[in-house]
């Protein structure tokens, strides 16, 4: 089993990387790191940017996830100098979420909020041991904003695959128990404002930005998979489809 799967997308031509997951564990016990997509503008909070610079909220050129098999789930921006930025605990400090062996239905990672294509970096594949998966959907991936839902799921939780023009549903083998999946969505086109900002003491013209949203507790409340992408009926009927196209 490969250590790492990366989702791509294809937009004119040029595929690019929009999120990575490594195994740093082993395939029986998982211990898991995602990596986004590098590349000026990339923002982190826990509601999105506002251009107010504190330790969950800042423009950043790397960042990184890491979901450990106790519980502890953690953001780290690996080149920020400053340990008080550099760690942070997105549900509190000293709090874990379930532990990697107890998911039985899924588990939400975080929120990718693509506004700009050109921020993700292009694809290069660095590793033997990686899995590539190249999310093909022209229509979808047109230049047109999308948001994505990383999750984790049991094994034995019915998620369909399936994708569109709207929406976009897959997920990966991860470890012996749990897939990774995704769930992407159109989403509309944020514009520039003029905004104040308290950290800078002055207006400033904001731009867009793709942002990354860790799930807290808060947020995962808000995320809820559609019913098309869990059906169980949907899932039968797409079986047998396959397994009659089969003979």
């Amino acid at each position: 089993m490969p250590k790492t799967v990366s989702f791509t997308f294809t937009y004119l031509s040029v595929q690019r990387l929009l999120v990575s997951i490594t195994n740093i564990g082993s395939y029986e016990n998982p211990d898991l790191k995602f990596c986004c997509s590098h590349g000026i503008g990339m923002a982190t909070g826990e509601k999105g940017f506002n251009y107010e610079y504190s330790k969950d909220n800042f423009v950043v050129s790397n960042i990184e996830l890491t979901y450990h098999p106790d519980g502890s789930f953690l953001r780290k921006i690996p080149s920020m100098p400053i340990n008080e930025f550099k760690y942070y605990n997105p549900n509190g400090k000293g709090c874990r979420i379930r532990p990697l062996n107890d998911i039985k239905d899924y588990e939400p990672i975080a929120i990718i909020d693509i506004q700009n294509y050109q921020i993700c970096e292009k694809y290069v594949s660095k590793k033997n041991d990686s899995l590539l998966i190249n999310l093909e959907e022209e229509l979808l991936f047109n230049g047109e904003p999308f948001a994505v839902i990383l999750y984790l799921k049991n094994k034995l939780f019915i998620v369909n695959k399936l994708s569109c023009e709207l929406f976009y549903s897959d997920y990966m083998d991860i470890s012996s128990n749990l897939d990774i999946g995704l769930f992407i969505q159109r989403i509309k086109a944020k514009k520039s404002q003029r905004v104040y900002s308290h950290s800078l003491k002055k207006y400033i013209n904001t731009t867009t930005c793709n942002t990354i949203c860790p799930c807290n507790e808060e947020v995962k409340k808000l995320i809820v998979l559609p019913d098309y992408v869990i059906d169980k009926k949907i899932n039968e009927e797409t079986k047998s489809m396959i397994k009659v196209n089969l003979k």
